[in-house]
C-alpha cells in the first residue's frame, strides 16, 4: 500500500482530519485550483474567501482599537461622567463604556462629542444624563442609541446635528432642556406607549414640537 505524503512542516497527510484539512475524495473530485497555503492544499474559491476576510479585519482593527484605547476616554469622578480624549481619534461607530477604570459610567458630559465627526453613537444603560452641548454640531450624526436609564438631556444637546432625523426616547426621560434639537432635522421621534402626557411641553421648547410621533 502506498504511503501518502506528509508535509514535513506542518504535518498535512491527505485523508486525515476531514474537518480540517480537504480529505484525499474531495482533491480528487474538486474541479477547483488549488493553491499551496502555509503548507496545507485549499481550493482557490476558499483560499481568496480567507484573504479577503483577512483584509476586512485589517480594515476594522483602527476603529476596534480606537474604542478600546485605555487613552480614548477621560472621566469625571465626581459626576461619574465620561467624554473622549480625542476627538480626531474617534470612530464613526462609536460606543460608550458602561465603565471605566472601574468606575460606572453615569452620564456624557457637556460638550464631549461637540463638532466631532461621529456618525453613530451607542450609549450604555446606566448612563442618566447627556450634558449640555454634549452633540451640539455633530454634522454627520445619524443616530443616537438612548438607554433605557436616561432621565435628563441637556440644553442644545443635540443643537445643529444636521443629518440627524430620527431619535428614540425612552420612557424613563423626564427632562429635555432648552433647545436641545434646535436646528436638526428630525422627523420622527419615537415614544414609549407609556409616555407621560405632562412631558410633551419640553418636547415643544427642545425644538421637536413639528415632529411625527410613532408609539413603539
Amino acid at each position: 500500500m502506498k504511503r501518502p505524503v506528509t508535509c514535513p512542516i506542518c504535518g498535512y497527510e491527505p485523508g486525515r482530519d476531514p474537518f480540517v484539512y480537504p480529505s484525499l475524495a474531495r482533491l480528487r473530485s474538486g474541479s477547483a485550483v488549488f493553491e499551496r497555503a502555509d503548507c496545507v492544499l485549499v481550493p482557490r474559491a476558499e483560499w481568496e474567501a480567507l484573504k479577503d476576510e483577512l483584509a476586512r479585519l485589517r480594515e476594522d482593527a483602527p476603529v476596534r482599537r480606537a474604542a478600546s484605547c485605555p487613552s480614548s476616554w477621560r472621566m469625571e469622578r465626581l459626576s461619574g461622567s465620561i467624554r473622549p480624549a480625542d476627538l480626531l481619534a474617534l470612530p464613526e461607530e462609536t460606543e460608550v463604556p458602561a465603565v471605566w477604570e472601574g468606575c460606572p459610567v453615569r452620564g456624557i458630559a457637556n460638550g464631549a462629542f461637540s463638532g466631532s465627526a461621529v456618525r453613530r453613537v451607542v450609549l450604555p444603560e446606566g448612563i442618566e444624563e447627556i450634558g449640555a452641548g454634549a452633540f451640539a454640531d455633530c454634522g454627520q450624526l445619524t443616530e443616537v442609541v438612548l438607554p433605557d436609564s436616561l432621565r435628563a438631556i441637556g440644553s442644545s444637546a443635540f443643537e445643529n446635528c444636521a443629518s440627524l432625523r430620527r431619535i428614540a426616547l425612552p420612557e424613563s426621560l423626564w427632562r429635555i432642556g432648552s433647545r436641545a434639537f434646535a436646528g436638526a432635522p428630525v422627523k420622527t421621534v419615537e415614544l414609549a406607549r407609556s409616555w407621560k402626557s405632562g412631558r410633551w411641553s419640553f418636547l415643544l421648547d427642545a425644538g421637536l414640537g413639528h415632529c411625527r410621533f410613532v408609539y413603539r
